[in-house]
């Protein structure tokens, strides 16, 4: 149990409204709900490093997380499994 960190598991917009913003629109409003309870918060999030997974892992840079971490060979050779974080609230690039 952490004070305030937190795993995004799933951001999924259909892919007829993908490219429209509607992905940044739901991380952005995530992480003002987590701000309405608490000062901070920590992010993380996993994805593949598989090439198709490139966009996903865009997504995450676009939204402000860095790469954090990453294990190589994880899922199978040559696909590691990589890490994001993003830190919000006071006193952070992020802060609202």
């Amino acid at each position: 149990m952490t004070a305030f960190a937190y795993d995004l598991y799933w951001i999924a917009v259909d892919p007829a409204h993908q490219k429209k913003g509607l992905g940044a629109h739901l991380e952005r409003r995530m992480c003002a709900l987590l701000l309405k309870g608490a000062k901070r918060a920590v992010l993380r999030v996993e994805t593949a490093g598989r090439d198709e997974y490139a966009g996903q892992r865009f997504f995450y840079l676009a939204c402000g997380y860095t790469e954090c971490g990453r294990i190589p060979n994880f899922y199978s050779e040559g696909d590691d499994l990589v890490f994001y974080c993003k830190e919000i609230g006071e006193g952070t690039e992020q802060g609202t």
